[in-house]
């Protein structure tokens, strides 16, 4: 009502964080369930993933090499993929202060296979250790966990000169499209 003060602020306060919210929620939204990933595919999806990233970090070059020819993944196993490759650019831009990062997908062993590398500062002495102790690092203990319950397998370790590099290799196999 127009006589009460209280009222309009509390509503254009309900308002304002309402719309802050609505904003939230949206971006998270593509990082919680990549729709590209369903509807155009893996390669499609981490090509949207590299040129995103590029946007919210015009600083930092962002190398794509995608090439699935022959490869026929399943669902679940194109979205560790994907994934994986979320982890590794989060964890290159957020811990390793990374300049460049290098992304590739390629068909491997009847199946399909990630690289992340970068030139940040590399994994800390004792990373593991302290990840487990501290409780940290819940998307790389959940991508192992993930990789290896499709029978695949990946690691994380320093890549030298400088920097880090994750690989994932997930079997082949289902009824998804090629890639």
């Amino acid at each position: 009502p127009e006589d009460d003060p209280m009222g309009r602020e509390a509503a254009r306060l309900i308002d304002q964080e309402a719309a802050q919210l609505y904003d939230a929620m949206h971006g998270l939204i593509p990082r919680l369930t990549p729709m590209l990933l369903d509807q155009l595919g893996l390669p499609d999806a981490l090509a949207d993933l590299a040129e995103r990233t590029r946007a919210a970090h015009p600083g930092v070059q962002l190398t794509l090499a995608l090439d699935l020819a022959g490869a026929v993944l399943a669902p679940d196993a194109a979205l560790a993929l994907y994934r994986a490759a979320q982890e590794g650019i989060t964890n290159a831009l957020r811990h390793g202060k990374a300049g460049r990062i290098v992304l590739g997908l390629h068909a491997a062993d009847g199946g399909a296979a990630l690289d992340v590398r970068d030139d940040g500062e590399g994994l800390s002495e004792g990373w593991r250790e302290r990840a487990s102790a501290d409780g940290d690092h819940y998307g790389l203990r959940w991508l192992d966990e993930r990789v290896q319950a499709l029978g695949g397998r990946a690691s994380i370790a320093n890549e030298p000169p400088r920097g880090a590099r994750l690989q994932v290799w997930v079997p082949g196999g289902g009824e998804a499209e090629e890639g």
